[in-house]
């Protein structure tokens, strides 16, 4: 989360200063893990959807952040555009299908990865996550940005049947419940 979150806020200190230099991103290192290592949310999906809610009117945040996230959910990742910062070569990619912590990094992990990869997949995936967010920011600003996200037949058929709590919610049941349309 901390990455995420620094990666955008610490270009905004840099480049505009107030109320960005000031804010502490050492408030967002709960975020790790999927917050305190529970592996629910991805830690960069976190962050850099607090980033987006400091940035972007309130109308706008779910938007943006719907693009991110579907994004990684849907890439394979890590990609290889950051092997040269990361000091190590991406091999194995997986996707998610999912913006959890523990179903995205399993997944990765389900490919055998070898132990250079596992440590260095977070750190690329945070950095792939921030320079999505910031592109999309971009062309938020330059006025060409168009929201393409739509909740998946998958999860509409599951909200047909569950109103409610027990359907809030936009990412695809089937990874943890069955499906109940076969």
């Amino acid at each position: 989360m901390y990455g995420g979150f620094n990666a955008i806020i610490s270009q905004l200190a840099e480049e505009i200063g107030e109320p960005f230099s000031s804010f502490p991103a050492e408030a967002t290192w709960y975020g790790l893990g999927g917050v305190s290592l529970w592996g629910t949310i991805c830690g960069a999906l976190n962050g850099i959807s607090f980033a987006v809610n400091m940035i972007v009117p309130q109308k706008d945040v779910q938007a943006i952040c719907n693009e991110v996230i579907d994004w990684h959910n849907r890439s394979e990742l890590p990609t290889t555009a950051l092997d040269s910062y990361a000091g190590s070569k991406t091999i194995v990619q997986s996707v998610s299908n999912s913006p959890l912590c523990h179903i995205s990094r399993s997944k990765f992990e389900a490919l055998n990865p070898t132990s250079e990869e596992i440590s260095h997949r977070c750190s690329k995936l945070t950095g792939e996550v921030a320079r999505k967010t910031v592109l999309l920011l971009n062309d938020y600003y330059k006025g060409t940005f168009v929201g393409k996200f739509a909740v998946s037949d998958e999860v509409l058929a599951c909200k047909s049947c569950h109103e409610g709590a027990k359907a809030y919610g936009m990412m695809d049941c089937t990874p943890c419940h069955d499906d109940h349309t076969k």
